[in-house]
Parts: C-alpha cells; sequence; structure tokens
C-alpha cells in the first residue's frame, strides 16, 4: 500500500507494479503500468486533497487461465465535477463531469500541448521543439502532452527526434501523455520508449 501526494509517490507506486509477476505478458504490463501512471497522477494533480490518495496494487497468479490483477487508487479530494467547473462550466452534473473528463485536455491539466500535424516527419523541427518546449517544461514539472491528430503515421526517426531524449528522463511517463494516437504511430512511440527505457536501466540501474 502506498500513499499518493507527490509525484514522486507515484512513481515509487507504479515502480512496484514491477515487483509482480507479469513477465509472460509484456504488453500487457506495459498497459497496466500506463494505466497506474494515469491513475495515480490523477490523485496528485486533480484532487486537491490534504491527505492525499491511498494505492494498492496485488496479483492473482490463480485466478481464472491466466491469473489476475487487482488496482485501487482513491482519495477524498474534490470530485469531478468540482474538478472541471472551473474550466466548463455547462457541466451540469456528475455523469456529465465523467464523460467529459475522458476527453482530451479536458482537464486542464496539461499546461503544454505539441501538435505534431503542425510538422509532422520534419526531424529538425522536432528536435528544435523538443529543446524548446519538451525538455524545459519537463524540468519544470508541467505535464507535456503530445497530440498526433491528423497524423496517420510517423517514423521512428522522427518520433525518435521529436521525444528519445525526453523519455531518457527518469520519471518521464509521469509529464508525457499521447493522444490521437493511431496503432502505427503507437507503435513508433513504443519502440523509442523501449530504447530509451535501455539506455535509463544502464545508466540507473535498479537498486
Amino acid at each position: 500500500m502506498h500513499i499518493i501526494k507527490t509525484h514522486q509517490d507515484v512513481i515509487e507506486f507504479t515502480n512496484s507494479i514491477t515487483n509482480l509477476d507479469l513477465s509472460h505478458n509484456q504488453d500487457t504490463a506495459d498497459a497496466l503500468i500506463y494505466c497506474v501512471f494515469e491513475l495515480a497522477r490523477n490523485v496528485v494533480q486533480h484532487a486537491k486533497s490534504p491527505f492525499g490518495g491511498v494505492a494498492i496494487a496485488q496479483v492473482f497468479p490463480k485466478r481464472g487461465k491466466s491469473g489476475a490483477v487487482q488496482i485501487s487508487v482513491c482519495d477524498c479530494g474534490q470530485g469531478i465535477l468540482s474538478a472541471l467547473s472551473h474550466n466548463h462550466p455547462e457541466l451540469q452534473n456528475h455523469l456529465e463531469s465523467l464523460k467529459a473528463a475522458v476527453l482530451p485536455h479536458v482537464s486542464g491539466a496539461f499546461k503544454v500541448v505539441v501538435k505534431v500535424r503542425d510538422f509532422v516527419e520534419d526531424v529538425e523541427q522536432a528536435a528544435r521543439i523538443r529543446e524548446a518546449t519538451i525538455l524545459p517544461s519537463m524540468s519544470q514539472g508541467q505535464t507535456i502532452a503530445i497530440d498526433f491528430e491528423g497524423v496517420r503515421f510517423a517514423t521512428q526517426s522522427f518520433v525518435h527526434a521529436l521525444l528519445y531524449n525526453a523519455f531518457k528522463e527518469p520519471g518521464s511517463l509521469m509529464k508525457l501523455s499521447f493522444v490521437h494516437c493511431t496503432r502505427s504511430t503507437e507503435e513508433a512511440i513504443r519502440a523509442v520508449a523501449a530504447y530509451a527505457a535501455s539506455y535509463r536501466l544502464s545508466v540507473y540501474p535498479a537498486n
């Protein structure tokens, strides 16, 4: 069980997921870790609870055909309707706020949005945006949305120019979010993230 109050708490909880025996299905493990990041990060970004939140995860290897994982993240914060009402006063009830909350950029947590279609496959411009926008925003603790809307595919070389140095930073998944990805762009992002993960393991080995 973990107490979630800060971004560091989120990283520690997410890292603890790797202790669960999920190595038999790496794709499932990656998807699970991403979801855990999103769930726990919401406590820090939106709850505004003086007590933070509580997070727990456990695996049941003998449940069903392939086992099961149970994750719980809870807090006593302000609630979704209250969190969204400042930027979206048109929301009238909790159901409307829940439907709106799953849409990209609605929460207002993303202070920086990079629209990839404005420079897609321009690796030089991608490198400039990485150095001028993405890396400085990450160093300031801001959350960045990388928006692939209108981009059907992206080459690994382009994604590498845009994101590799960002992925190399510890805790980068806490500060980067990807929206409107096609299967092709998702595969390119995953490939570059995997290269960067190998780099992080060599430079920041686990204790």
